[in-house]
């Protein structure tokens, strides 16, 4: 066997002859003095220094490589500017991710992706990928590459430029550019797709424009809802043709005349016709324009004819003739619909009520006179419009009207007790699902028991509608206490804040969350009590939610997150709790309430220690804390907004 003799001069003196077999299957060594000889492993790596001192580098590899020294070996080749070969080498041992460093470093960029690539390192195989134009590959693994938006950027920009559009589009979604993509795809003609990837991605209102675009307009006026566009949702319905749907929107909102025009584009042949020329009486009613609001219902039932299903229709309309001044054709309605044959509780008591009034009366038109005056009845709150025949309840007067519901103020005949009974009614929601929030909220306030909460006490139907019992509360909501001429002092209203503080603490402490907290559904005793009431929006944390299309709430008082759809729990009541505040205390609202898209945008309100000198810095903070758009950083609990109300009150 041929051998190479390789003499060096060993560090510490002494002198070794190192045999290197050529087939590279093992190192033999001989020492001249066994006392002065080193360890094996360092003599080679001495070894190999030696030779590569005298450059020959190749030898020295070859050396290191047959006796198990490859990263020896790798650190070689790259001085000596052979990274090609170096990666070979790491390629071989499966270090592939740094093979692929230097396959890169060597200029050889199709074998570095494909290295980092089986390495694992696909953002770095993504770029080479991209920087060589590889469609596929790079399509391939923009697929798998996730958290880099920088680069699956450059990767859709590379197909796009390329004229892959649909995998542009896709891997524009994944880097969070949805709009982009969806553009695309809609170029593309792949519209359901488009639709599909923006809602997903929250892109509510390009969504809806193209739901808009293929003609599903109730769709797009649902998704304009959820984004905060109330105003745009009602003109998809418009387009949809369903005006009463838009109209209830835009009166939520608070554009009448919008809604007026909705109202006058139905036909009478629609199914929703009386109910929408009754909202329309309502909206006209409330604008003191008695006279139009007349004609309405009057041209209604001309159309409609009088007959029993549209009983409550005529109640409406006689009683605003009476209250208009129009006292003879009040009594042509009613005879009218005697004439036909219907019969009603409301008709008859205003049949009686006609009877005892004076002939020549002429009221004024803005229909304020009280029935107790023997003058016309006011409907907020004396007229019988709305209650059905009953044995058991006797009807003192009608208290008011919320979105879903009529309440009276009646006595029991069973045991003489007063009580405020609430029918469902509904012009905001469709029967089904109104009769579900009615029926959730017989379930959820029953089990409510606290002396800041309206109590309900029982359930039943009159005439196949469901109604329900609460106590009667002998006083107004807290919309009416800031309209009387000596409105609460500050500390009043501290103390208002601070009771409905502890409703709402212990409505949550039981899973509730009320999802409608706002001046109208606060109660004020005669003695000073709050009470807070209406839970028909209620939602119970854990229970299902059925998705109905509908976003519930009064929508000046929404949460950013109830705005979005999104799931609500105790914080939402907090916000809408500092809504209430911001008006209680400086008489406005702290964002347009038609314009409710702002809630989700970074501007806060303004400060209400800049609106009015009366409220403090303190209380000014606290305010807008329970306002904060970021969910984490509002009071986390009812409890604590009480705990810093008190001190404001002492």
């Amino acid at each position: 066997m041929e051998l190479a003799l390789i003499i060096i001069t060993l560090l510490g003196g002494g002198a070794g002859l190192w045999y290197v077999n050529r087939r590279r299957k093992h190192l033999v060594v001989g020492t001249v003095s066994a006392s002065s000889a080193p360890a094996v492993a360092g003599s080679v790596e001495m070894a190999a220094d030696a030779l590569v001192r005298r450059g020959q580098h190749r030898q020295a590899v070859e050396l290191l490589t047959a006796n198990g020294k490859q990263a020896l070996a790798v650190e070689i080749l790259v001085a000596a500017g052979d990274s090609v070969a170096a990666a070979r080498m790491l390629a071989s041992g499966h270090e592939y991710v740094r093979a692929g460093e230097l396959f890169q470093q060597g200029g050889e960029r199709r074998t570095a992706a494909a290295m980092f690539e089986r390495g694992g390192a696909l953002a770095a195989a993504l770029s080479l990928y991209i920087d060589l134009k590889d469609a596929d590959k790079t399509a391939e693994l923009a697929g798998r590459v996730d958290g880099d938006a920088r680069l699956l950027e450059r990767a859709a920009t590379c197909l796009q430029a390329q004229g892959d559009l649909l995998r542009a589009a896709r891997t524009w979604i994944r880097a969070g550019k949805v709009d982009k993509g969806a553009t695309i795809l809609e170029r593309l003609g792949r519209t359901a797709e488009a639709v599909a990837v923006l809602e997903e991605g929250g892109w509510l209102e390009a969504a809806a424009g193209l739901h808009s675009h293929l003609g599903q307009h109730r769709r797009a006026a649902y998704l304009l809802v959820r984004a905060g566009q109330w105003e745009k949702a009602a003109s998809e319905l418009v387009v949809d043709g369903d005006f009463l749907a838009a109209a209830r929107i835009l009166r939520k909102i608070g554009k009448l005349p919008a809604a007026l025009d909705a109202l006058r584009k139905m036909r009478p042949a629609e199914p929703a016709y009386r109910g929408g020329m009754m909202l329309a009486s309502g909206i006209l009613e409330d604008q003191g324009r008695l006279g139009e609001a007349v004609a309405i219902l009057y041209d209604c039932l001309e159309h409609l004819g009088y007959s029993p299903e549209n009983s409550e229709a005529i109640a409406r309309l006689v009683e605003l003739q009476w209250a208009y001044g129009d006292l003879a054709g009040a009594r042509a309605s009613l005879e009218r619909a005697i004439a036909a044959g219907i019969e009603s509780e409301p008709i008859d008591a205003l049949l009686d009520e006609l009877h005892k009034a004076p002939g020549d009366s002429v009221f004024e038109a803005s229909g304020l006179h009280g029935s107790a005056s023997g003058q016309g009845p006011r409907r907020s709150t004396g007229s019988s419009v709305g209650f059905p025949r009953s044995d058991r309840f006797h009807l003192v007067r009608r208290l008011g009207r919320g979105g879903n519901a009529l309440i009276f103020h009646v006595v029991d005949r069973r045991n003489g007790q007063e009580l405020a009974l609430k029918l469902l009614f509904s012009d905001i929601l469709p029967e089904g699902e109104a009769r579900r929030y009615f029926e959730r909220e017989a379930r959820v306030a029953s089990e409510l028991r606290h002396p800041n909460i309206v109590r309900v006490l029982e359930t039943g139907e009159l005439e196949g509608r469901p109604y329900l019992t609460m106590e009667f509360v002998d006083g107004v909501n807290l919309l009416q206490v800031l309209e009387v001429p000596e409105p609460p002092t500050f500390r009043q209203r501290i103390g208002i804040c601070v009771q409905l503080a502890e409703a709402l603490s212990y409505a949550h402490g039981r899973g509730v969350v009320h999802r409608d907290v706002k001046l109208e559904n606060v109660l004020v005793a005669r003695n000073g009590q709050v009470k807070l009431t209406d839970f028909g929006l209620a939602k119970v944390i854990g229970e299902a939610s059925v998705r109905s299309g509908f976003i519930v709430g009064t929508p000046s008082y929404m949460s950013p997150e109830q705005i979005a759809g999104k799931p609500l729990d105790a914080r939402t009541d907090i916000y809408s709790f500092g809504v209430l505040m911001y008006r209680l205390f400086t008489g406005r609202y702290p964002y347009d309430p038609t314009e409710t898209s702002i809630v989700t945008w970074p501007p806060s309100p303004i400060e209400p220690s800049k609106l009015s000198p009366a409220v403090p810095q303190a209380l000014s903070e606290l305010i807008l804390k329970c306002l904060n758009k970021d969910l984490s950083l509002r009071f986390q609990t009812a409890a604590e907004v009480r705990s810093h109300l008190l001190p404001l009150g002492a």
